[in-house]
This record gives structure tokens, C-alpha cells and sequence, in this order.
């Protein structure tokens, strides 16, 4: 299956194809991409040929082949403050000492990664990666006696039938 953007004819005056301040390629330079795939081109080739990066052949390519479209959508809402390094980092930061409070945990990951960010910023953050405030489960203390007792606990109450157990519980 081809691509929607190669039915179109490219157009004329097609202007010179360079990477926007944005970082994005322009819809031509993604056509000039995904065309050579079609027709079973290298990666390779189609980067030295463009003069493109790999990397930027490899993404625009995957994205294609997922999306069926070469086209660069505009996203929805406001970007993420924090990229996937400053994310590795702030999980770093945490990990070191879960139980210190918010204020410490962004003021030691302002210092190491130099980026300023809120105090909900870090809460929910920390929060989709699984560190909440919470307390964790009172455990008992089993101790080499109290073993041996649950053990033979378990073992009488098992031999009980289930009635016999409902009255003993009612009463």
C-alpha cells in the first residue's frame, strides 16, 4: 500500500528542504523520505542520497509505515516540561531517598539537572512513575514461635468442614 502523500504530484516550486527551528522536516523532504521506501530503498542509500541523518530516515520511515502518513500533525495541548533524560533523572533523585519530602527532592533535581520546575511538576511526574506519599503495610512480626503456632493453626482449622467453622465463628 502507497503512501496517501505519493499519489499527489509533488509540486514545482518546491523549495529547498532543511530542518525548521522546530526540528521538524517539511512535508516534501517526509515525501522524498518515504518514496524511496516504497520501492525498497536502503536506509542507507536514502540518507547519503537526501543527505539526511539515519536517525531522521529511521523516524520518518517508522513513522509512515505506523501512521500510513508522512505528514507532521500538530500536537494537542501544552509540551511536557520534562524531556525522557530529565525524567531518568528525576527517578534517580527520588530512588536515592524515598522518604524526604518534595521541596528536598526538587531542589536537589534543579541542582543536578539545572532546569526549573514546580512542585506539582515533580509530584506528578514521580507520581506516573510509581512513587507516591504513601505509608507502607504493617507487617507482623513472625517470629520462630508464632510460626510454628499459625502453623498448627492452619493445620486444625483445615480439618474443620465449613459449618463447623460458621458456628464456631458465631459464636
Amino acid at each position: 500500500m502507497f503512501p496517501i502523500c505519493h499519489l499527489l504530484t509533488p509540486c514545482l516550486d518546491k523549495k529547498e528542504t532543511t530542518l525548521t527551528t522546530n526540528k521538524y522536516l517539511d512535508t516534501y523532504a517526509n515525501d522524498d523520505i518515504c518514496g524511496p521506501e516504497v520501492r525498497h530503498g536502503l536506509r542507507r542509500n536514502i540518507s547519503s542520497d537526501l543527505k539526511y541523518p539515519k536517525s531522521t530516515v529511521a523516524y520518518v520511515i517508522k513513522k509512515w509505515k505506523v501512521s500510513g502518513d508522512c505528514r507532521n500533525v500538530p500536537r494537542v495541548g501544552r509540551p511536557t516540561k520534562l524531556g525522557d533524560r530529565d525524567r531518568r533523572g528525576l527517578t534517580r533523585e527520588i530512588r536515592k531517598n524515598r522518604t524526604q519530602p518534595m521541596a528536598l527532592i526538587r531542589e536537589e533535581f534543579q541542582q543536578a539537572n539545572g532546569s526549573i520546575v514546580s512542585m506539582n511538576t515533580i509530584r506528578k511526574e514521580a507520581h506516573l512513575h510509581g512513587f507516591h506519599g504513601r505509608a507502607a503495610a504493617h507487617k507482623p512480626l513472625i517470629t520462630k514461635y508464632n510460626r510454628s503456632a499459625r502453623l498448627m493453626w492452619g493445620k486444625s482449622t483445615s480439618k474443620l468442614d465449613c459449618r463447623s467453622m460458621e458456628t464456631d465463628s458465631l459464636e
